[in-house]
């Protein structure tokens, strides 16, 4: 893992990021994933040099959620049994998302600490 700034493709990053998300939170065994390639992906965007794009990733990652979730619940509800389908997408969601709260532990930091601003009662949106 190296600690030093570089020179980031947000889009070139992000789509490497959102096939190890899509990996994760498919459950096929098709591919493996690497936590630690995720986390310093996550860490070179947030980081990047002249500017750093953890606001950007961050809405991606959110926008990724909701399309994710999006074709979740159209997959339930395409079904007759809804809530033993829905209790499987529920485990494997919430598996997915505690593996991906972990990789983004150094977004969070950043996130809340922005969010703080100059006041610590104060909020600032993006």
């Amino acid at each position: 893992m190296s600690l030093r700034r570089k020179r980031v493709d947000f889009n070139v990053a992000f789509e490497e990021f959102k096939r190890d998300l899509v990996k994760m939170f498919d459950f096929s065994g098709t591919g493996s994933v690497s936590g630690m390639g995720m986390y310093q992906l996550v860490y070179d965007i947030c980081n990047s040099v002249p500017k750093p794009f953890y606001e950007r990733l961050y809405c991606s990652i959110a926008e990724f959620l909701s399309e994710y979730a999006i074709g979740v619940r159209q997959a339930i509800l395409s079904q007759e049994e809804v809530v033993p389908i829905y209790s499987m997408y529920w485990k494997k969601y919430y598996v997915a998302t505690s593996y991906l709260n972990a990789i983004c532990e150094y977004l969070n930091g950043l996130i809340v600490k922005q969010r703080k601003g100059p006041g610590i009662s104060e909020k600032r949106p993006f």
